[in-house]
């Protein structure tokens, strides 16, 4: 009888966790796979830099492993039943700064695009920039057929700089060191780097074959590198089921915390009553409102820091209140008396 319920027991857990799988389909028009195509690319790129792939020394991603994580970024668009998958492929999310939409994802810089720098003192150069082909150097004019590229957008705010485009992700930094190779060792093409941070998705193939993509949403001044980041963590596996496997969020006071971006939060000032200056204690990157009495705004500011400092003086004495409204919508007011 022990051994029965032994048995069951170890049965019943084994369907608790299958249970968790949702089945899912790998199919999607071309139009969902296009937006996927960088992401899937880069993540394949990623995996041959992390596990040392022989395939690395190529400009050519490999086919397989790009379809690897496609597959496993369209199993989540369209698996049905994990509320979680729909957040992160079509709900409309809070972002800096701007009105919320779907998560956007990133690279660090492109696998489709490098820029290259002209010199057209060099006759091939001034050929190409005329868009005369061949340009008479025949190692760039290899590179130019084999790749498909086509170099015909400028650069903006970089005279003498252009945009190299493919219609097939490479892997980048290989591609540009053979087109610098073929412009004679000149400095020539480097990749096009993406300012910031922001929406990403990360990807691993585990040894059992499933992927684990690990999507997430950053904010808090993801220009110089996302303060705040909160992670969707899902395993495909290789018949195309999906299961959601964990949410977290990162903060700067702790790494892993699960906790709402949208959270309420407190404002406080100092001193209250207060003559000349006030210190507003709230969320970084909130608006922060001076309002009247009447609820007028008076002056408005966006807080880079945990505290902010706003000057009172030219004020009358009487009952002011300062609003702070975080990306969320989400707002707390205080009230502090000039005197």
């Amino acid at each position: 009888m022990k051994i029965f319920l032994t048995i069951a027991f170890l049965f019943c857990s084994a369907a608790a966790v299958f249970a968790q799988r949702v089945q899912s389909d790998c199919n999607a028009p071309d139009s969902v796979k296009k937006m996927y195509g960088e992401p899937a690319a880069w993540m394949a790129y990623q995996f041959e830099r992390d596990t040392q792939s022989p395939y690395l020394d190529s400009a050519i991603l490999p086919q397989f492993l790009q379809d690897k994580f496609m597959n496993a970024l369209v199993a989540v668009y369209n698996v049905k039943g994990i509320p979680q998958s729909d957040t992160v492929t079509r709900t409309p999310l809070p972002h800096d700064y701007v009105y919320p939409e779907p998560l956007y994802l990133r690279t660090l810089f492109s696998l489709g695009t490098m820029m290259l720098r002209i010199d057209t003192s060099e006759n091939w150069q001034k050929r190409w920039v005329n868009h005369l082909l061949p340009t008479g150097n025949s190692a760039f004019d290899s590179l130019l057929n084999k790749y498909a590229i086509v170099f015909d957008t400028v650069y903006l705010n970089y005279s003498g700089h252009w945009i190299g485009i493919t219609h097939t992700p490479y892997n980048a930094p290989i591609l540009d060191s053979l087109i610098d190779v073929a412009a004679d060792n000149f400095h020539f093409a480097i990749a096009s780097f993406i300012i910031g941070d922001g929406d990403k998705v990360e990807g691993i193939i585990q040894t059992d074959s499933s992927v684990q993509l690990k999507y997430s949403l950053g904010w808090g001044d993801c220009i110089l590198g996302c303060m705040y980041r909160k992670y969707w963590q899902f395993t495909v596996f290789p018949d195309c089921s999906v299961r959601f496997d964990t949410s977290y969020t990162r903060t700067p006071y702790n790494w892993s915390v699960d906790v709402d971006p949208s959270f309420t939060f407190d404002v406080t000032i100092q001193p209250n009553p207060a003559s000349n200056m006030i210190m507003v204690a709230a969320q970084p990157y909130c608006t922060i409102e001076l309002l009247d009495i009447v609820g007028k705004t008076i002056q408005s500011t966006i807080s880079q820091e945990e505290r902010t400092e706003l000057s009172i003086s030219s004020l009358p004495k009487g009952i002011y209140f300062v609003r702070a409204t975080n990306k969320y919508g989400k707002h707390s007011t205080v009230k502090f008396i000039k005197d």
